[in-house]
């Protein structure tokens, strides 16, 4: 079917239903969206590093250090959660921002839909690329987040840092 089938499709307009819907929620319930973003913080860590590992270990990449791409995405699901984790104020704009153009980048790109099942890896994938943008929504729906156009600067430094750390 490939990308912008039916089942991609029904992905984007899911994905931007949760925002509004999320977004709302967070309004009225902020410490419920705290615990939102602390479970799902947790989930995504824990559920990208045992896929990775379990990569690595069974020898499905060659060699090995494969199983771990130094993509923005990548490395924004192991830094967003360890920044909301930590509550890293100072680098939660550039990770937010970032995070978010990833997952829509991605979201629109349709790279899940290749096959007509969708296994593991690819459900994982699409997860984390929703939580990518969901996560920081919930943040700034709750008031614990606010991008400022003052800290925009931080964005663009994040824009040219993290490539460099890949």
């Amino acid at each position: 079917e490939g990308a912008f089938g039916y089942r991609h499709l029904i992905w984007m307009a899911a994905v931007v239903l949760f925002v509004f819907l999320l977004y709302g929620w967070a309004k009225r319930h902020p410490r419920g969206a705290r615990r939102f973003v602390l479970v799902f913080s947790v989930l995504l860590f824990g559920t990208r590093l045992t896929h990775q590992v379990i990569r690595a270990i069974l020898g499905v990449e060659n060699p090995w250090t494969q199983a771990f791409p130094f993509h923005m995405c990548t490395v924004l699901t192991f830094l967003m959660p360890a920044t909301i984790l930590l509550d890293w104020k100072s680098i939660k704009a550039p990770v937010y921002v970032l995070g978010i153009m990833g997952g829509v980048i991605t979201i629109l790109n349709g790279d899940y839909f290749d096959s007509r099942f969708l296994n593991f890896a690819a459900l994982e994938g699409m997860s984390a690329h929703m939580l990518l943008i969901l996560m920081p929504v919930a943040e700034m729906g709750s008031g614990r987040f606010r991008l400022r156009f003052s800290e925009s600067w931080k964005v663009i430094v994040g824009i040219f840092v993290l490539p460099s750390l890949i």
